[in-house]
This record gives structure tokens, C-alpha cells and sequence, in this order.
């Protein structure tokens, strides 16, 4: 349930994160740029360790032509009403998945790429928990939108730190 004031303002804080992304990856892809109007994002496991959780994000090629994906994600968490509820995330590894660094993952139509996203357990359940997630594809500046009702939700706790691994081939991510 996004409003539009709310999509402009992830949209331009993301567009900014994720030209710094662009320029600080390697852009040998031979194939074209994974655009979101050529990419499916989807929610995938979930798994937790010692204080941590890890999830896998996977998105899909629904062209039908090859593209390509090089670097990190950009991530904004949308919490009730549209409030955001973060829109920085770290890049690196956690004790659940080692961070693989930016490569070229050339996806042919029907492929998939994925990425993980880790975080330390919230400290209670006070914590605001997504709805929403806006994820914008490596080199890309427009946020792909994924609900995340009751239990695929994220606690989004203040002083929490969110990372997010590099795309890779698949829909494993990066956990190890």
C-alpha cells in the first residue's frame, strides 16, 4: 500500500545509493543491463543461526532476452502506512552467508540471480516490522516492490544493522 509521495522519495534516496553502486562495479556484462521491466523479484528462504537471520531475494529474467546483473542491491523497508523504514543497508557477508563480491551473472530468459540479506535478531518484536520491501536491481534505478506479510516480514530495529551480499547465479544466495 504505497502512496506516491512515498515511492518518489524511496525511488530518488535509492536512485542515488544505487548510481554509487554502479559506478563502484565492474561493468563487463556482454549482455544488457536486467532492467525491472525485465526482472520478477521474489522472496525466498529464510534461515536463522546464533543471533542472526539470513534471507534469499531472487530475481528472475521474465524477458525473453538474455540480460545481465553485476554488484549489490538496493533495499528500502516499508514499513505500515509507507513509512520507511530504513533505506541503507551494508554491504559484506554475515556468519550465515560470506559475501561472494560483484561479478557478472548473466541471466538467460527463464534465469535467476539472488542475493542475501542478513541481520542480527531484533532485540524484541517493539520493532517495526516491513510490509514492504523496495529491492532495485545492481546498475538499475527503479525499486522492484515485494509484500512481506506476517512472517516473511523484516524487523527493522533502530541501531540494527541490515547486509546485503553481492547477486549471484541461482536462487541459493549467498548463505554458505
Amino acid at each position: 500500500m504505497r502512496t506516491a509521495t512515498t515511492t518518489t522519495a524511496i525511488a530518488l534516496g535509492m536512485a542515488v545509493a544505487t548510481l554509487a553502486t554502479a559506478v563502484g562495479t565492474a561493468t563487463a556484462a556482454t549482455a544488457p543491463l536486467c532492467t525491472p521491466g525485465r526482472l520478477q523479484l521474489s522472496q525466498g528462504s529464510s534461515q536463522g543461526g546464533v543471533g542472526a537471520t539470513a534471507t534469499t531475494f531472487i530475481f528472475t529474467n521474465v524477458s525473453g532476452r538474455t540480460c545481465a546483473l553485476t554488484g549489490y542491491p538496493g533495499m528500502a523497508f516499508i514499513g505500515d502506512k509507507g513509512a520507511v523504514l530504513a533505506k541503507r543497508v551494508v554491504r559484506g557477508g554475515t556468519t550465515l552467508f560470506k559475501d561472494p563480491g560483484a561479478r557478472v551473472v548473466t541471466l538467460e530468459p527463464t534465469g535467476t540471480a539472488s542475493f542475501s540479506l542478513g541481520s542480527t535478531l531484533p532485540q524484541s518484536t517493539a520493532c517495526p516490522l516491513t510490509i514492504e520491501i523496495a529491492v532495485t536491481p545492481p546498475g538499475g534505478t527503479t525499486p522492484l516492490f515485494i509484500g512481506t506479510p506476517g512472517a516473511r516480514g523484516i524487523y527493522v530495529c533502530k541501531g540494527r544493522k541490515l547486509v546485503v551480499s553481492a547477486v549471484v547465479a541461482g536462487t541459493r544466495g549467498a548463505v554458505r
